[in-house]
């Protein structure tokens, strides 16, 4: 889990001026030990001018689309004030060093919480291979089908995707 916030003031003329909140939740869950598993992401960001503002610029804005959020899109195809993305995948361990996968993303640009509907949401599926050496480097392709149609994307040097954490462990006392 990761959660944030910051605050931006515009310097000079500029009069922007608001507040950004941001949380990821990520999850993963083993089928097969060591051979498939699911993968799980969520992530939800909301941007809160403050009164007298000037309107947050189109650049600072988050956005969704291309080959780490809403796969089957365009780069940056939506942008708006507010974000909620989720995205699942099932990977499959074909040989040590392939990796085959399908996915399933969704997200939402939105003004107010109250915009948020099931009906607007950004859908799409699709399935990939990645490639890797012993030393970590990686070369990925997504190839995504949505209602605009189908994208691919080719990466290279993907990095692998820290594993999470176990419960806290504090060392012990020796003499």
């Amino acid at each position: 889990m990761h959660f944030g916030a910051s605050y931006q003031d515009g310097l000079a003329e500029s009069r922007i001026e608001y507040l950004s909140l941001e949380g990821m939740v990520e999850g993963r869950m083993p089928i097969v030990d060591g051979r498939s598993g699911l993968a799980f992401q969520g992530e939800l960001e909301f941007n809160r001018p403050r009164g007298g503002s000037d309107p947050i610029p189109f650049f600072l804005l988050p956005h969704i689309g291309g080959s780490s959020t809403l796969r089957g899109f365009n780069l940056d195809r939506f942008y708006g004030k507010n974000i909620f993305f989720l995205t699942l995948e099932y990977r499959y361990q074909v040989h040590p060093n392939y990796q085959a996968f399908i996915f399933f993303d969704e997200g939402q640009m939105f003004e107010q919480t109250s915009d948020l509907s099931w009906l607007n949401w950004q859908r799409n599926y699709g399935f990939g291979i990645k490639m890797h050496s012993s030393r970590g480097a990686y070369f990925r392709f997504d190839f995504g089908y949505s209602e605009e149609g189908i994208q691919y994307h080719i990466l290279w040097g993907d990095r692998p995707a820290r594993p999470l954490g176990g419960a806290i462990r504090y060392g012990t006392y020796r003499r």
